[in-house]
C-alpha cells in the first residue's frame, strides 16, 4: 500500500512538473528518506539583467542603505519577489552572503532551477566584449560586456560563436573571448 502511495504521488507530482514547464527533469521518489533527501532542491533564482551595476539594499526602498552594488550576470536565490514599498516600486527579498536583502525587481530576471543542475558559464576574458543579436560581427550589438561577466551559454552554434542568456531574444558572443566552465547554480548564487 504504501509503495502504491509514493508510486502515484511520484506520478502526480511530475505530471505537475510538466504542465508547469519542468517535466524535463526527472524525479525519482523512493522508499528510502535518506535517498529521498538527496533529491535537489528547487531554487527560485534572480540574474541581475538590463543594468550593469545594481545596489543591493538593507530595506525594499530607494532610501534603504546600499550594502553592496553587484553587476550584470550575478546570480542570487530569491526569498520573496512582489514587494512594493510606499512609492510603489517593486522589490525582491534575496539571499545575500547569507543574509537577507533586497533588490529592485526591474533588474532581475527570475526563473527556477534545481540547486546542483549543472550549467555552462563563458566568463569574459577582455575589457570590450560586445553580445550580438546574430551570430555575425556585422549583426547588432545589443549591450558591451565587461571583463569577468558570467555568461549563461545555450549552445554553440558553431566553432566561433555562443549563443548566450539574454531575456530579450536571441544573443551571441564569440567564443575567443570567453573562458567556457561547467558549475551548478547553487555554486554561482552570491
Amino acid at each position: 500500500m504504501k509503495r502504491l502511495f509514493l508510486l502515484l504521488l511520484s506520478l502526480c507530482f511530475v505530471a505537475g512538473l510538466s504542465c508547469c514547464g519542468r517535466g524535463d527533469e526527472s524525479v525519482v521518489v523512493s522508499d528510502d528518506p535518506e535517498e529521498d533527501a538527496a533529491v535537489d532542491l528547487v531554487l527560485h533564482v534572480g540574474v541581475v539583467v538590463d543594468a550593469e551595476v545594481v545596489n543591493i539594499r538593507q530595506s525594499a526602498s530607494l532610501d534603504g542603505r546600499i550594502l553592496d552594488t553587484v553587476r550584470r550576470g550575478e546570480m542570487f536565490e530569491i526569498l520573496e519577489s512582489g514587494i512594493l514599498d510606499a512609492e510603489g516600486n517593486s522589490w525582491v527579498q534575496i539571499r545575500y552572503r547569507g543574509e537577507s536583502a533586497f533588490v529592485s525587481q526591474a533588474y532581475l530576471y527570475s526563473f527556477e532551477w534545481q540547486e546542483n543542475s549543472q550549467i555552462t558559464i563563458g566568463q569574459v576574458l577582455e575589457r570590450d566584449v560586445y553580445i550580438y543579436d546574430a551570430a555575425s560581427l556585422e549583426a547588432v550589438v545589443l549591450y558591451r560586456s565587461y571583463k569577468g561577466e558570467p555568461l549563461l551559454l545555450y549552445e554553440a552554434v558553431d566553432a566561433d560563436w555562443y549563443r548566450v542568456f539574454y531575456p530579450h531574444g536571441d544573443a551571441f558572443v564569440r567564443s575567443e573571448q570567453i573562458r567556457i566552465e561547467q558549475t551548478t547554480i547553487k555554486d554561482m548564487l552570491l
